[in-house]
């Protein structure tokens, strides 16, 4: 190695050639002896450049002069092949040419990021099918945060990427760190067409993170109509609990974020089968949310009670507003038991 050729600030002549996907020059400078693996204070190397370049004939001619088996495999600081390199820019020609060199389909960075996971980022579908034709592992680690091809996918929208993976065996609940599953990130982010296919290919509808929310639950909350009614209407359960606590459920996330875009979420839950509760109305009077307070009331929810009237009255008493107060008296609730708390 000429290490006479490596600048802190700048590559080789070797790795600028191939950067500029020059190969009169490239082949000049091999000829003359120039070294092909020396690295810049990036630890890129004139194959790196090569691929993340998409400089095809340059990249051939690299891999044909490699001083060594183990120059294709070779790594930057960050821990990124060349193959990395090519599936990140989108380069089918380059991660053929490498994989055929013997690049490995299921090599990890640093950050434990596939080739598989950055062709599918690049959003090149061509390319995905290229890494699975070479065995590119589908279910197994993609990235630092547990997530799957079908994750990133999923969050893009790319139903043509969504139904290649699930054609080659990718498991459709595959979790991340958080136990947040494909479906959830389709539901999250408002992708309906996402959201339709994989419950198509019998996704849970009902699968729950590691802190137990839901699809339902986090569509609600986001405001997403139309996710929130595809789900409800392939039977997710609008009143299943989000952890252990009772308020925890896809009513009480629309009901805290209160904006317009959640109005109907109300409706909707209950026209796929919500049951009404009087800890709604708690709920509604803490998120000051009295749209909701009112519409639950025209709903004939049931009206606190017991145990559950020591707790209304606790959170009247934090209410700025008393809008609420002459909608119970209507809907015929004993309000004398709460003037004292709000007067």
């Amino acid at each position: 190695m000429d290490f006479s050729e490596a600048y802190t600030d700048r590559c080789s002549s070797v790795g600028h050639a191939a950067r500029r996907g020059d190969i009169k020059s490239l082949r000049k400078l091999i000829k003359k002896g120039c070294s092909v693996d020396v690295p810049d204070n990036r630890g890129w190397m004139p194959i790196h450049e090569a691929a993340f370049s998409n400089a095809a004939q340059c990249l051939q001619l690299l891999i044909s002069s490699a001083p060594s088996q183990s120059y294709i495999k070779s790594k930057t600081f960050e821990g990124e092949s060349a193959l990395h390199l090519a599936a990140k820019c989108g380069s089918v020609w380059c991660t053929e040419l490498l994989l055929q060199a013997g690049a490995d389909p299921n090599d990890l960075t640093n950050d434990e990021t596939t080739p598989l996971f950055l062709a599918v980022e690049s959003g090149c579908g061509d390319l995905v099918r290229l890494l699975l034709k070479f065995k590119a592992n589908v279910n197994g680690p993609h990235s630092c945060s547990g997530w799957n091809p079908l994750h990133q996918a999923s969050l893009m929208e790319r139903t043509d990427l969504i139904q290649l993976l699930l054609e080659s065996g990718v498991d459709k609940e595959c979790e991340d760190d958080f136990g947040i599953r494909p479906l959830f990130i389709a539901a999250q982010y408002g992708k309906y067409e996402s959201l339709n296919l994989l419950l198509s290919h019998g996704a849970d509808v009902n699968c729950q993170a590691k802190d137990k929310a839901t699809p339902l639950f986090i569509a609600a909350q986001e405001g997403h109509e139309k996710c929130t009614e595809l789900l409800l209407s392939k039977g997710a359960d609008p009143n299943l609990y989000c952890n252990d606590e009772a308020w925890q459920l896809p009513i009480h996330a629309a009901a805290q974020m209160g904006r317009s875009k959640h109005s109907n979420m109300a409706p909707l839950l209950l026209k796929y089968g919500l049951k009404l509760s009087s800890l709604y109305l708690q709920n509604c009077l803490e998120y000051n949310n009295f749209p909701l307070f009112r519409y639950f009331l025209s709903q004939h929810c049931p009206l606190p009670s017991g145990d559950e009237l020591d707790a209304f009255k606790q959170q009247s008493s934090k209410s700025h507003h008393k809008e609420w107060l002459p909608y119970l008296l209507l809907a015929g609730l004993d309000a004398a038991y709460l003037l004292d708390a709000t007067w």
